[in-house]
């Protein structure tokens, strides 16, 4: 773990926001981000992947919420 653990969940305590996901280091991620192939299509089964498609939707759904309450 490059950058130690537990860090976005104990911010998310302290400071009441919901930590949506916690996206694996995996230079395959990297990778595509310096290719221009990002890891939703070059590894759409990989579990880089899937936990980047749990936080979109995650953030689609938090942004949903907030558009009905105005």
């Amino acid at each position: 773990e490059v950058f130690g653990s537990g860090g976005g969940a104990a911010l998310s305590e302290r400071t009441g926001i919901p930590l949506l996901e916690q996206i694996p280091l995996y230079p395959a991620v990297r990778e595509g981000g310096d290719t221009g192939t990002p890891i939703v299509i070059g590894d759409p089964n990989s579990s880089a992947a899937k936990v980047l498609q749990d936080l979109a939707c995650s953030v689609a759904g938090k942004i949903s919420q907030l558009t009905v309450q105005e």
